[in-house]
């Protein structure tokens, strides 16, 4: 049976894959896409969102996870080490969020302290992204939170990568913060109906979906 997603399943698990992407990133490379960074834990700061594009300030906040999404559903260097890592992240991030809707005070922790980040840092002006100024202290307080919530909720995500990535503490926060994000994308994901058994018979309509949604915002 062939799931033909909609524009707001394609967002959600578009924010999962972005996440994991970020993940792998931070864990093995000098550099990671800031923009996306941005827009991914920015999207914790958007609690009450009348649509899916709002938590991520629209299709181009999602643009890292559009086409990694795209790409690795067409079978695009799905066999890489690479692929292989960012994957078992973006399984183990759908369990996380599988185990939170289970967990309702794991649930209210993080409602606690996403509404205590929301007062700290949101910019009032309907952008979910903080400004450059507050983003260390932004992501180590996300860090923080993470560490007293989802990472006391099993499975453990180890994130393994260069060593000297995974030993600055600039890159530790924000995988923290990318693994926040990821789990919370997985959460709404399965809130729009999706199961992950669905992709076995429509990755391919997830893959043209989410080119479509690139091809649409593309910058003039």
């Amino acid at each position: 049976m062939l799931f033909t997603p909609d524009n707001d399943k394609v967002l959600a698990l578009a924010g999962l894959v972005q996440a994991g992407k970020l993940v792998t990133q931070l864990a093995t490379e000098p550099e990671h896409d800031r923009q996306a960074m941005r827009a991914s834990a920015g999207s914790l700061l958007v609690m009450h969102p009348d649509n899916l594009e709002e938590i991520f300030g629209g299709t181009e906040g999602l643009r890292l996870g559009l086409q990694t999404m795209a790409d690795l559903f067409r079978g695009k260097g799905l066999q890489s080490i690479v692929a292989k890592e960012m994957i078992r992240y973006l399984m183990s991030m759908d369990q996380l969020a599988h185990r939170l809707q289970r967990s309702g005070q794991t649930q209210t922790v993080i409602e606690k302290g996403l509404y205590e980040l929301n007062i700290a840092f949101a910019s009032g002006d309907d952008q979910p992204e903080v400004p450059e100024s507050e983003q260390e202290a932004f992501f180590t307080r996300v860090s923080t939170l993470y560490q007293k919530s989802l990472s006391q909720l099993e499975p453990k995500i180890i994130v393994r990568g260069a060593k000297g990535c995974l030993q600055d503490d600039a890159s530790v926060v924000r995988v923290r913060s990318a693994l926040f994000a990821g789990v919370r994308a997985a959460f709404l994901w399965h809130q729009q109906g999706a199961r992950r058994w669905h992709l076995l018979f429509s990755r391919r309509a997830y893959a043209e979906r989410a080119a479509q949604l690139l091809a649409t915002s593309q910058p003039e």
